[in-house]
């Protein structure tokens, strides 16, 4: 781990270098699996390819990743401070891109949010574990479904699994166990695959002589996402950006349309109800006019009812017509897991639709090839 934050003090310096760089940029989300995982490509990169150095880049703001509790306690507890890493904005990337200065490598996503597509032509590799969106088709492409994007990281040929001592390893594991969770048997060829359970093996085998328990710090990692009433407290706006993401559809038609999905740490009727629907809508149609969105989508975390496990999400958009086929032509094509829903007290706004749906495997990563193919066809 000490070569490591080494590693991250060069990188810090050489990223406001004048020249060339190489990086390897996470996705806007900023969460977990993103940031670990960009570091680790980015450092495994350069330990094996002598005479290259590759810079790992926070697709966000340091402020941002400051929002994410789990994050930044993970971060805090691994002595990895977050002033140690590379953001996007401190690159100067529009600059280096004019001055052909940029070769990326992109991690955790496969197309480039819309506010970053001028660096396309300098996108030289993919990495990922997101459905291929097949926007760039000329370049190298490890593209694998699986839970993590980091257990993808640790599986290549590159990594020398005998370089990672328990610090880095406890470093690593913990965006694994969070997006399988925790590889629960139930969750197997749903949440996770044999690329996953390889890197956690390869970890576990690490951690487990020194008494490491996975488990343990999967339900302490835990806790402090599903903290209600911390994520409540950091605001609507915060809550609405701190897992967010743009998506680029190209209709029948060859219409180019961008909707947005905020994954929210909280029951979706719970937020609605804590806001309000006038605060919230007002938010809903500042953000969609600030990111250009045809429509924005906010994903709740998962409930119980009596023995069932539900998922909740609203579709919002201030075209209300377009709302309304967009709703006919989800529905019709997903009524098996996903039904048009109410929310008490929010049924008379024209400019929403709910949802609920009891397939809770069903992520932003499994929902997002849905919401893209029926955007396509309005």
């Amino acid at each position: 781990m000490k070569e490591l934050i080494e590693y991250l003090k060069e990188s810090k310096i050489t990223s406001t270098a004048p020249g060339p760089l190489k990086i390897c940029l996470g996705n806007t989300s900023t969460d977990l699996d993103s940031c670990v995982g960009s570091i680790l490509l980015a450092y495994f990169l350069t330990k094996s390819k002598k005479g290259e150095f590759y810079i790992p880049v926070i697709n966000g703001s340091i402020a941002k990743l400051k929002t994410q509790q789990m994050l930044s306690y993970h971060f805090d507890s691994c002595q990895v401070p977050l002033d140690s890493l590379i953001y996007f904005e401190d690159i100067s990337a529009s600059e280096r891109a004019k001055a052909s200065q940029l070769e990326i490598i992109l991690y955790d996503h496969n197309q480039l949010d819309p506010t970053q597509e001028y660096l396309l032509p300098y996108v030289k590799a993919i990495y990922d574990h997101h459905t291929d969106v097949k926007e760039s088709l000329s370049v190298q492409k490890i593209i694998t479904l699986c839970g993590s994007a980091t257990s993808l990281v640790l599986t290549q040929s590159f990594v020398n699994m005998t370089s990672i001592d328990f610090d880095l390893a406890r470093f690593a594991i913990a965006p694994i166990i969070i997006d399988t969770k925790n590889l629960a048997a139930d969750l197997y060829k749903y949440r996770w695959n044999e690329i996953d359970e390889a890197a956690y093996k390869l970890l576990k085998g690490i951690l487990a002589p020194k008494g490491f328990d996975n488990s343990s710090y999967y339900e302490e990692l835990k806790k402090i996402n599903e903290d209600t009433a911390a994520n409540l407290a950091q605001g609507m706006k915060v809550l609405l950006e701190k897992d967010y993401k743009n998506y680029k559809v190209k209709t029948l038609e060859g219409n180019e349309i961008i909707f947005g999905v905020a994954v929210i740490d909280v029951k979706l009727k719970k937020y609605l109800l804590h806001f309000g629907a006038g605060s919230l809508f007002k938010e809903f149609i500042q953000m969609s006019k600030l990111k250009g969105l045809k429509y924005l989508v906010v994903l709740g975390k998962i409930r119980k009812k009596l023995t069932k496990s539900l998922r909740d999400f609203l579709v919002f958009t201030e075209d209300t017509e377009y709302l309304k086929q967009w709703a006919k032509i989800f529905i019709k094509k997903y009524t098996d897991t996903i039904s048009l829903t109410h929310m008490k007290g929010f049924d008379n706004i024209p400019q929403c639709s709910y949802y609920t749906y009891s397939d809770v495997l069903f992520t932003r990563k499994k929902l997002e090839p849905l919401w893209r193919d029926v955007t396509e066809q309005i």
